[in-house]
């Protein structure tokens, strides 16, 4: 069998096997308290599985290897050196993984705040989803990824961050993306929820009200949006989520249509700009 066949199968089978895992914990989670009635199979389920397919199997292996490259042939000639890295080594594993969740979730921040503020046509394919649910946090669009993938990599190898610490943060923090894009009726009290997002807090990243436009970047650490300025947590849930009206009436159905969407944006914003 040819070796490209060989991964491609391989990556279906984790693919699947984490699919089913994760979606059969969060089907039980989500039935004991629900945040909105949804069906298992919601709209846009079929869309929300084939992006995240593409994206595990395709789009992120590739993102990772251009920005090896990109580090090792370019980044690595200009700062020959990772700071910080003797010293990170030298800390406990336990805290190692600590740091580098607050690393990786500042380094989410910022790219989340950059991708809603320059890039909303690619990142507006996760937050169409009108019905949040643990899938709904691998609707991303590739560029998406690409862009996640440049902003972390470079922000850890800056930092000197890596290992069986750096290892250990990013499965905590895919696992915990999962628990806060969950359909699932939680809040923390406080003061807790000045340091951990939940899945309500979450929720009003997505809501389709303006005053809740722009807040809650972090995916775990919501002491980075109270420190930037971007912290938001009514106690109340959201009436709906979702785009903006107008935007939300004319957003594509399909795959297909997922994919294609934003670049068509961005052509049709390009030239109103040349024609102004």
């Amino acid at each position: 069998m040819d070796y490209n066949l060989q991964h491609l199968f391989s990556d279906l089978g984790i693919f699947v096997i984490e699919i089913l895992l994760v979606g059969a914990v969060f089907y039980m989670i989500e039935k004991m308290r629900p945040a909105e009635e949804v069906t298992f199979f919601k709209p846009g389920f079929r869309e929300e599985l084939g992006l995240a397919f593409l994206n595990v199997s395709l789009f992120s292996p590739i993102s990772i290897v251009v920005m090896a490259f990109f580090v090792m042939n370019v980044i690595q000639d200009i700062i020959p050196y990772q700071m910080f890295s003797s010293q990170i080594e030298a800390l406990p594993i336990t805290i190692q993984i600590v740091f580098g969740l607050f690393i990786l979730d500042f380094s989410t921040y910022w790219r989340h705040r950059f991708t809603h503020h320059f890039m909303w046509p690619f990142h507006s394919v996760h937050h169409a989803a009108t019905n949040l649910t643990w899938l709904t946090a691998l609707r991303l669009h590739p560029i998406d990824i690409f862009t996640a993938t440049v902003f972390d990599v470079l922000m850890l190898h800056l930092l000197g961050f890596s290992g069986v610490g750096l290892l250990g943060a990013v499965f905590i923090l895919k696992g915990y993306n999962y628990f806060t894009h969950a359909n699932i009726n939680l809040k923390f009290d406080k003061p807790l929820r000045y340091v951990l997002a939940s899945p309500h807090y979450h929720r009003w990243h997505h809501a389709g009200e303006k005053h809740a436009y722009n807040k809650n970047y972090c995916a775990m650490f919501s002491l980075i949006d109270l420190m930037f300025g971007t912290y938001y947590h009514p106690e109340r849930l959201p009436k709906g989520y979702g785009l903006e009206p107008l935007e939300q009436k004319d957003y594509p159905d399909g795959l297909l249509g997922w994919l294609a969407y934003p670049f068509k944006q961005v052509a049709k914003n390009f030239k109103t700009k040349k024609e102004a």
